[in-house]
């Protein structure tokens, strides 16, 4: 069965305030209308309004789990003290244990990356004294080449000097 309640009439029958019906509402986005005498009213269907109004479902007698009331602080007893102080004792050492396999990690990639910087500087020479040698070879290459480029000339120049002649010249020498 559909009823079709104010937000009072809605928030006195599931046992909450007006403005907690009304963003019920909002959240559950009922219908709701304005009816004649301008008060706003919600369509919900009857089991479901049972259903909100269950106090087993809400927890009566108990704060909502966001609720700023504190509880009373109870003392813990003794017990329960050492067990959480041993307990957060071996949580220590096994958090200074691991800090130390860790360091000890870092300490040995530390170790590593400074022989690598070494590696590197090294190659880094080698690397600097094979460019000064391709340097200095490419210099004698171009130095060579001038010489046979020069001597080629020459021997064109004497072969174009010797076709010149003719030909029982050449053959006479």
């Amino acid at each position: 069965m559909t009823l079709h309640l104010t937000y009072a009439e809605l928030a006195e029958r599931i046992g909450r305030s007006e403005p907690a019906a009304k963003s019920l509402a909002k959240r559950k986005r009922w219908r709701r209308s304005i009816g004649n005498d301008g008060l706003t009213r919600i369509t919900i269907d009857e089991p479901e309004l049972d259903e909100l109004a269950d106090p087993e479902r809400r927890g009566v007698g108990r704060p909502p789990a966001n609720s700023n009331r504190a509880t009373p602080p109870s003392e813990p007893s003794p017990i329960a003290v050492q067990t959480t102080i041993a307990d957060l004792q071996a949580k220590l050492a096994v958090a200074e244990a691991l800090a130390g396999e860790r360091k000890d990690a870092l300490d040995v990639e530390r170790a590593k990356a400074e022989h690598l910087v070494g590696e590197v500087a090294d190659l880094a020479r080698q690397l600097a004294r094979i460019t000064e040698e391709a340097n200095n070879r490419e210099r004698d290459l171009q130095s060579r080449t001038a010489s046979v480029d020069t001597a080629l000339a020459v021997a064109r120049t004497e072969l174009a000097v010797w076709k010149a002649q003719p030909w029982w010249k050449r053959l006479a020498g």
